[in-house]
């Protein structure tokens, strides 16, 4: 087969209306976006005149003037979901990580039963009311640790799928750290965690998504103002 019949070949009409079908249904998807930007620099008097408009027809800043301004609560919110998000995620990356190590250690004795203690309260869960007793007992409530210590014990589905990552690597390489007096925890950090890290950065997006899109522990934990999340 020639170049030029391999190239035709490639750019076939099937790749290109699967292209041109993936591009428009992208631009459907971004059009919403691009709409609320102009939106909001949009003056309101315009807005109300001529309606929604990809164009606006009154420059203003004022709404993002309301919103930002000294003492906002917006900018309280962002800072305490992004410190909320990072410091959470990290926490919960190092409880699930060294969990699923232990889980994935043949030499600990009862793994199994151990892995039970984690899977059952997957499947039958105590309900709302001894969850918020137990954290009004601990005294998460009404302040910042309220917020990451209820997501910061691990997902029980996130802890199976570093265990099960974690099982697949050669346990040459534990028992070669150990006849070299390495002991769990360095080879836990410094061997199984860098060679897992495909499966923890799946796992960190998994929880930065829950601590930011994190609603009910300030519904349920939190009274005061200063402490709501975006």
């Amino acid at each position: 087969m020639s170049k030029r019949q391999a190239r035709i070949r490639k750019y076939s009409w099937g790749n290109f209306f699967i292209a041109l079908f993936t591009g428009l249904f992208a631009l459907m998807c971004l059009l919403p976006m691009v709409l609320t930007v102009m939106v909001s620099i949009t003056d309101e008097t315009a807005i109300m005149r001529y309606g929604y408009s990809f164009f606006p027809k009154k420059f203003s800043l004022y709404a993002y003037e309301l919103m930002f301004q000294g003492g906002s609560s917006v900018i309280r919110g962002y800072l305490i979901s992004i410190f909320v998000t990072v410091v959470g995620t990290l926490g919960a990356l190092v409880i699930t990580g060294l969990a699923a190590y232990t889980l994935a250690n043949k030499n600990v004795k009862y793994r199994g039963a151990l892995g039970m203690f984690f899977f059952i309260p997957m499947v039958f869960s105590a309900g709302i009311v001894p969850w918020y007793l137990i954290c009004t007992t601990l005294g998460l409530r009404d302040n910042i640790w309220a917020l990451l210590i209820p997501n910061l014990l691990f997902n029980t589905f996130n802890l199976f799928l570093v265990r099960n990552y974690m099982s697949g690597l050669p346990d040459a390489l534990r028992e070669s750290a150990t006849i070299d007096g390495a002991n769990d925890a360095v080879i836990a950090l410094r061997i199984y965690f860098p060679l897992s890290m495909p499966v923890l950065a799946t796992v960190g997006l998994f929880y930065a998504l829950g601590y930011w899109n994190d609603w009910w522990n300030a519904i349920m934990l939190v009274d005061s103002k200063n402490l709501y999340p975006v």
